[in-house]
């Protein structure tokens, strides 16, 4: 998979803020730093359920990314904005996605 085939339009939009907050949860300067947190985290505790990839614009920018969490136990919904994303994210950030996914399967039993 490359890095365009991921940027597709959902069907689905999602707020890039918190309601109790106007500020992103967290905004990392690259993907690496954002897998480097999260590519073990607790999906339990914070899972992803919805994520978007944004192909550079007319102005130049790189892709970019937008991973949506929600922090189960505590009910927070956490926006995470991407602000670069290269050919070398792509498979450490699926890889990251199919675990997420595998789970929100789970949790949607039986249909």
């Amino acid at each position: 998979m490359k890095l365009m085939d991921l940027a597709v339009n959902h069907p689905y939009s999602c707020s890039d803020t918190n309601f109790y907050s106007h500020q992103p949860e967290a905004t990392w300067d690259n993907m690496s730093e954002f897998l480097d947190e999260y590519e073990d985290a607790d999906i339990d505790k914070d899972l992803i359920f919805r994520w978007d990839v944004h192909a550079p614009d007319e102005k130049g920018e790189q892709y970019r990314a937008e991973v949506f969490i929600i922090r189960q136990r505590k009910g927070i919904f956490a926006p995470h904005l991407i602000n670069s994303m290269q050919e070398s994210d792509v498979d450490r950030f699926v890889a990251l996605l199919k675990k997420h996914k595998a789970r929100l399967n789970e949790i949607w039993q039986p249909l």
